[in-house]
């Protein structure tokens, strides 16, 4: 780029273009690879967290004292995914509709297996049945 002032006009300009073609394109590979990576670290550690969330139902703890100890096992796993638990367990104490925390954390996600285990809360909660049936038969499946 020293020599660039001596050059002709239409390598300016080329130079130019690519430039600003490579500034307009990198933060979106830079984001688009981000998102996929965290994508990819969830859902490898969703069959755990299931799981070990699964656990905890049976044992009798509430859906929140679950997600609390699921964000604090997995974390090693699935930093991502903690930080996930973290924030639904929040928005579950200040949100007034329990409905909209579990679809937030399925629409962040973005994955399908995530999506079918809110909306399995989301019933249970409605509808008074039992969390951990609806663990159990989503965890077989996520494996």
């Amino acid at each position: 780029l020293g020599g660039l002032p001596q050059q002709p006009t239409f390598i300016k300009l080329f130079v130019c273009v690519v430039v600003a073609y490579g500034g307009f394109y990198a933060p979106i590979l830079y984001v688009n690879n981000r998102a996929t990576k965290r994508k990819q670290s969830i859902q490898l550690a969703w069959p755990d967290a299931l799981d070990l969330m699964l656990i905890c139902v049976e044992s009798g703890m509430s859906v929140e004292a679950a997600l609390r100890r699921v964000a604090d096992e997995i974390g090693a796993q699935s930093v991502p995914l903690a930080e996930e638990f973290v924030l639904t367990n929040a928005e579950l104490s200040y949100l007034q509709d329990r409905k909209i925390a579990y679809e937030n954390l399925a629409s962040r996600t973005g994955l399908e297996s995530v999506k079918s285990v809110s909306q399995a809360l989301v019933q249970a909660e409605r509808y008074g049945t039992p969390v951990a049936h609806a663990l159990r038969v989503l965890a077989s499946e996520s494996r």
